[in-house]
């Protein structure tokens, strides 16, 4: 598995990179918008 990251940008915002790996097959392309929520349980991802 490739490395995972979290690098903030010079807008305050943070980006999440993700190795290929975890995201092939999920049927996402570049300008897909994704919802998230954070819980307990980690990072929760969904196709809006």
């Amino acid at each position: 598995m490739g490395t995972r990251k979290l690098q903030q940008k010079k807008d305050g915002s943070y980006q999440i990179i993700l190795p290929k790996d975890m995201v092939e097959g999920l049927d996402w392309k570049k300008s897909d918008e994704i919802d998230f929520s954070y819980q307990s349980g980690g990072l929760f991802l969904k196709k809006k």
